[in-house]
C-alpha cells in the first residue's frame, strides 16, 4: 500500500512540474529568500497606503497511521487546510510605520489525526468560532519606528512574536520552505509558545555594524497582569559575507516566567538556548542548522533538544531558476526520565520541491518520512502534502 501511494504521489508531482509554463524573467528562488530575510523590520513602501495578502492552502495525507495502540485508534486520512492574510502597512516619511494584519484559516491538517512529538503542519491557524462560523481576526497590530538612519528599530503592539527569533533564510517560512514545524522553528517542539499567539510585545532591533544584528523583545501571553508570566528573547545574528556569500549565525535564548513545575514540585521559568546558522555556499545554494535545548529537571519537558539541518537549491540547472529544492532532518532528544519507547525520540526527513508557476502562484509538493511516533507500534508514518500559495 506504501509503495503503490509513493508511486503515486511521485507520478503526481512530475505531472505537476511538466505542466508548469516557462518562467518568465524575475527574482530567482535565492533572490526571493535573501529579499525575505534582508534585515528584521518591514520592507519599504511608498508614503501612504499599501495592501498585500496570501493565501496559503495545503492538504496532507498519511501512510502508517494506522493503529489501536493509542487511547484513540488512529487511521490514514486526507486532510485539508487554508490561511489568509491581508495586510494594510501606512508609511509616514519613511520612518514611522503603521502595521495591520488582518488572518482567517479553517483546518488543522493531518496535526491532530494522531500523537506527535513534532507538528507535520506548522501553518494552520483556524479561525472558526464555537458556532462553526468563520471570521476575520486582528491578528497583528504594530507601529515600526525606524531611527539613528534605520540602525535602530522599535516594535510596539500585537505581534506574531515567534516570527521575530530564531529565523532562518531556508528554514522558517512555511509557506515557502518546509512544512513540518520542526524544520520552521524550535518554539513548539523545544520551548512553549504563547497561549495568545499573537500577542502583545516591545521589540527592539539594533544594528551598529553591517555585520551585527542584537534584539531583545518583551512578550506577554495574553493582556492582563503585565507584569506577569513574561516571556522575553535576546538574540545576536553575526551576518559574515564570506566571498560575497550572506550568512546569518545566530545565537539566542528565550526566557518563558510562566511558572513550571520541576521534579521537586517547585515552580521555576523555562530558559530556551539556541542556534540558528544558515549561510550560501554557492548563488544558487545553501546550508542550514539549528539548535535548541531546555532543562530535563521541568516536568512538562518530555523533549529537551532538537537538532535540525539541511540544504537548500535554486535549480537553475535545468531551466528553473525560481524553483526552490530543499531536503532537511531533524531529530529529537528526549528526556532521561521517559522510559521505553516514549524515550526513543522522533525524527523526520522532509523533501519539497516549491515550483513557482509566476510571481503570484507557487505550487509544493512535499512529503515527510518520521520515525519514532510517540506510540507502542507502529511507529512510522509517511506524511504526503500538496501546498499552494497565493501572494497578491
Amino acid at each position: 500500500m506504501m509503495k503503490s501511494c509513493f508511486r503515486g504521489y511521485l507520478i503526481a508531482i512530475v505531472t505537476i512540474i511538466s505542466l508548469l509554463a516557462p518562467q518568465a524573467k524575475s527574482a530567482t528562488g535565492m533572490d526571493i529568500l535573501l529579499e525575505e530575510n534582508a534585515g528584521e523590520g518591514i520592507d519599504p513602501v511608498v508614503s501612504g497606503f499599501e495592501f498585500s495578502g496570501s493565501v496559503t492552502s495545503l492538504i496532507q495525507a498519511t501512510s502508517g497511521a494506522n493503529s489501536d495502540s493509542e487511547p484513540l485508534a488512529a487511521e490514514d486520512q486526507t486532510d485539508a487546510s487554508y490561511l489568509m492574510d491581508l495586510e494594510m502597512v501606512y508609511n509616514h516619511n519613511e520612518k514611522y510605520y503603521l502595521v495591520v494584519v488582518l488572518q482567517s484559516g479553517e483546518g488543522e491538517g493531518t496535526n491532530n489525526n494522531l500523537k506527535s512529538s513534532m507538528a507535520f503542519n506548522y501553518d494552520p491557524y483556524p479561525t472558526v468560532t464555537e458556532d462553526k462560523h468563520q471570521h476575520l481576526e486582528l491578528s497583528q497590530v504594530y507601529v515600526e519606528g525606524l531611527f539613528l538612519n534605520k540602525n535602530l528599530v522599535v516594535n510596539v503592539g500585537k505581534m506574531d512574536v515567534h516570527a521575530l527569533y530564531d529565523g532562518n533564510t531556508f528554514a522558517a517560512d512555511q509557506t515557502v520552505n518546509f512544512i513540518s514545524g520542526a524544520l520552521v522553528r524550535s518554539v513548539g517542539t523545544v520551548g512553549y509558545e504563547l497561549k495568545d499567539y499573537y500577542s502583545p510585545a516591545l521589540r527592539i532591533l539594533v544594528t551598529p555594524f553591517d555585520w551585527l544584528e542584537a534584539q531583545a523583545i518583551y512578550s506577554h501571553s495574553g493582556w492582563d497582569d503585565l507584569s506577569d508570566n513574561q516571556f522575553w528573547v535576546f538574540e545576536l545574528n553575526l551576518k559574515p559575507n564570506i566571498g560575497d556569500l550572506e550568512g546569518n549565525y545566530r545565537v539566542y535564548t528565550t526566557i518563558d516566567a510562566r511558572n513550571y513545575e520541576n521534579s521537586n514540585g517547585e515552580m521555576e521559568n523555562d530558559v530556551v538556548y539556541g542556534v540558528s546558522l544558515d549561510q550560501y555556499i554557492t548563488e544558487s545554494i545553501g546550508l542550514f542548522f539549528r539548535w535548541s535545548e531546555h532543562g530535563e529537571d521541568l516536568v512538562a519537558n518530555d523533549v529537551v533538544a532538537i537538532y535540525s539541518g539541511g540544504i537548500t537549491i535554486a535549480p537553475s540547472f535545468f531551466g528553473r531558476p525560481d524553483d526552490l529544492f530543499g531536503v532537511g532532518y531533524a531529530e529529537l532528544k528526549m528526556n532521561d526520565r521517559l522510559s521505553g519507547y516514549m524515550k526513543e525520540g522522533q525524527t523526520v526527513w522532509e523533501v519539497y520541491y516549491n515550483a513557482r508557476i509566476n510571481q503570484m502562484i507557487a505550487i509544493t509538493p512535499d512529503i515527510q518520512f518520521h520515525t519514532g511516533l510517540p506510540r507502542e507500534k507502529e511507529r512510522n508514518l509517511v506524511v504526503y502534502g500538496i501546498r499552494a500559495q497565493i501572494n497578491f
